[in-house]
């Protein structure tokens, strides 16, 4: 287990955490032909879950999964979200009436997007209008050896439901060091592989309210997000750059 996510304890404790297995689904309406989805057989982490995916002094900044609190008042993450623009893959660059880093770090605004209540999985395919389910992003498509120096990604809930992300508890590292990865770059389908040939891979899944978000390494873990369970819509939006840990607080204690 690979992942590492910062102030698991406390996210564990205050029951922001669940862990389930991973499957891997054909033909699900919606979806791509293939797809790895979670199971729904949740349940809280165990401590042997917990010390696990918590960061050690050796996991570098680029590789730790941070739930995190935006300084919003309601009144503002209303207006971010009424004037925000959409998602663009074709783009790859917004312009934004905010800045989360406030000028301290560089970032690139991707835009929002909009999910329903009550999905599995968040994640469209713009190009082809399925769902992807579990997957890897590939902005910078580094090869395996450099992955961890990816951009992170910081994705803020604009609300008004609160949402799920889910991370895969191996990274494309591990998964290569079970079945190699014979390609320039990892791409969603060696995810898929991995499980299809007989990998164990399970998920967790935290919840974060409106005006709290993550910054995780999209592009090393698996991952993707969720509405399953919760009753109210919300928009998502989502920056892309290399920062250091702890330039927000954390959204638990």
């Amino acid at each position: 287990m690979s992942t590492r996510i910062a102030f698991v304890d406390a996210l564990n404790a205050k029951g922001r955490c669940e862990i389930a297995s991973a499957r891997l689904a054909e033909n699900e309406p919606g979806y791509d032909p293939l797809v790895l989805l979670p199971e729904d057989d949740w349940e809280p982490l165990t401590a042997a879950d917990v010390a696990a995916l918590r960061p050690d002094a050796d996991t570098p900044d680029s590789a730790v999964h941070e739930v995190v609190r935006l300084p919003f008042e309601p009144e503002e993450l209303a207006r971010v979200r009424e004037l925000s623009v959409e998602f663009d893959l074709a783009t790859g660059s917004q312009s934004s009436l905010l800045d989360p880093f406030e000028g301290r770090h560089p970032s690139i605004f991707l835009g929002h997007t909009d999910s329903l209540a009550g999905q599995r999985t968040t994640t469209v395919d713009q190009s082809v209008n399925r769902r992807t389910g579990i997957h890897l992003d590939n902005w910078d498509k580094l090869p395996l050896p450099e992955r961890h120096h990816s951009r992170r990604r910081l994705a803020v809930n604009l609300g008004p439901g609160d949402r799920y992300v889910l991370l895969a508890t191996l990274d494309v590292r591990d998964l290569h060091a079970a079945y190699p990865i014979d390609a320039p770059f990892p791409r969603t389908g060696h995810v898929r592989d991995f499980v299809r040939k007989g990998g164990n891979l399970r998920c967790v899944r935290i919840r974060f309210g409106p005006g709290e978000g993550y910054v995780a390494p999209t592009e090393l873990v698996p991952h993707d997000g969720s509405t399953l369970g919760i009753e109210q819509p919300s928009r998502i939006a989502f920056w892309l750059g290399n920062w250091p840990r702890d330039v927000f607080p954390a959204a638990v204690a």
